[in-house]
């Protein structure tokens, strides 16, 4: 008998049927690829920042605060300067001349407020019409001042004052002539005839008037003008001494003097 007609049914039923992870298994790697150059695709297409060139300039930002801001704050200053002064003598027929050098230094205690101690030093030409005197001059001064936010300022200051001076032109006898013979210092109460030298300190006090130009947070420029008034006890040595307390003999006479100055500066902080 032919069986294979009947059993050609059964060998159907009898295979195994493949499963769906078989058939993904199975598919073509061609489709494999597509995908992963899909997602490729999709990847490279995300925007992304350009990167900088290295040649293209790199923008910094300053963490000093600006030139006037800077000065404003508190803290430590100081100034250097030259000053020319002109003035007349108040109680004596004199009038003077003097250049000098001074230095400042001090502290801002405020965006408005400073505390300064001023000294100054230099050559002084003091004459009239029949005498001239030629030395030093010299001065230490402490003054307040309030500073605009601008630039400008104000100050006054008290403090001592200082000469140095010789007679080196005269016509007429020397006071010295007249008071050779003195047992002890005198203190002359008028001013006429005048001392032939003049060294001695006394009382200052001035007023001031400036302007700053901040060059950058730490360099400044400036422009002050001021007047002073000095009250100078001069004295003349005339020699000899007292025998019985050592000091030297001589000649005291008050001079009062008015004096404006103008000076340059520069200052750092």
């Amino acid at each position: 008998m032919n069986l294979m007609p009947s059993l050609f049914p059964c060998l159907l039923l009898a295979a195994p049927m493949p499963t769906e992870s078989d058939l993904s298994s199975k598919q073509p790697a061609s489709s494999q690829t597509t995908s992963d150059t899909a997602s490729d695709q999709t990847t490279s297409s995300i925007p992304t920042e350009p990167v900088s060139s290295i040649d293209e300039p790199i923008e910094r930002k300053s963490l000093s605060p600006p030139a006037k801001e800077a000065w404003q704050q508190p803290g430590f200053r100081i100034f250097l300067g030259y000053q020319r002064s002109i003035g007349p003598g108040l109680n004596i027929d004199l009038s003077s001349d003097a250049q000098e050098l001074e230095i400042v230094t001090g502290a801002r205690l405020s965006s408005h407020w400073a505390l300064m101690v001023q000294f100054r030093y230099g050559l002084i030409n003091m004459k009239n019409d029949e005498t001239t005197y030629d030395g030093f001059s010299y001065s230490g001064i402490v003054r307040a001042e309030y500073h605009f936010h601008a630039g400008p300022f104000l100050g006054f200051g008290l403090g001592f004052a200082g000469l140095g001076i010789d007679q080196s032109f005269s016509f007429g006898v020397a006071p010295s002539e007249q008071f050779n013979d003195l047992p002890a210092t005198y203190t002359q109460l008028t001013t006429n005839p005048l001392v032939t030298s003049c060294t001695g300190t006394g009382l200052a006090s001035q007023v001031l008037a400036g302007h700053r130009f901040f060059m950058n947070p730490m360099f400044a420029i400036g422009i002050q003008a001021s007047a002073e008034y000095r009250q100078v006890m001069c004295f003349e040595d005339l020699g000899p001494e007292n025998p019985l307390t050592g000091d030297p003999i001589g000649i005291r006479q008050l001079w009062d003097l008015g004096q404006a100055s103008l000076a340059l500066v520069i200052g750092f902080r």
